[in-house]
């Protein structure tokens, strides 16, 4: 049996890639996904539509309250402070007409209450209920202060 090297890093790369994805939130986006075949998939959104979310659903939500729910210690309030555009390398567009873009959403919570690096379920009334990597980045006296970032520019 011969493996060419292009199936070899097709098939390495798609193990790559969705070795980092949660599975939880890829059977949900796999089972609800549109146009379903033999009823496998019911053509409905899924509770985790972070695939769905831009720089400007986040941009609407400034200086909101997000709701961090971490399991054990129930729910955590966190405030969204800022959402930063990271330019690409030949554009001074923050998102392209694709919807290729980078961008990092920074939390202010509560000092004395650490979340550590995690992916949360995250819900806004806004933008509903969605997973998201949330990373401490710093804390002060009064604010422990966390950043999401959104790489969609492949």
């Amino acid at each position: 049996m011969s493996i060419t090297r292009r199936k070899f890093l097709g098939t390495g790369t798609l193990a790559a890639l969705t070795a980092g994805m949660p599975i939880k939130a890829l059977a949900e986006e796999l089972i609800n996904k549109p146009g379903a075949k033999d009823g496998l998939l019911l053509g409905r959104r899924s509770q985790s539509n972070s695939f769905y979310l831009d720089s400007a659903a986040f941009t609407r939500c400034l200086n909101t309250d997000f709701r961090v729910h971490t399991g054990t210690a129930g729910a955590v309030i966190v405030k969204l402070t800022e959402v930063a555009h990271w330019q690409r390398n030949s554009s001074k567009q923050p998102a392209a007409a694709d919807g290729r873009e980078c961008f990092s959403s920074i939390f202010c919570g509560r000092s004395g209450i650490a979340l550590r690096q995690d992916t949360y379920l995250v819900e806004q009334p806004s933008l509903g209920k969605f997973n998201l990597l949330m990373v401490p980045i710093g804390s002060n006296k009064s604010v422990e202060i966390y950043e999401a970032v959104f790489n969609r520019l492949h």
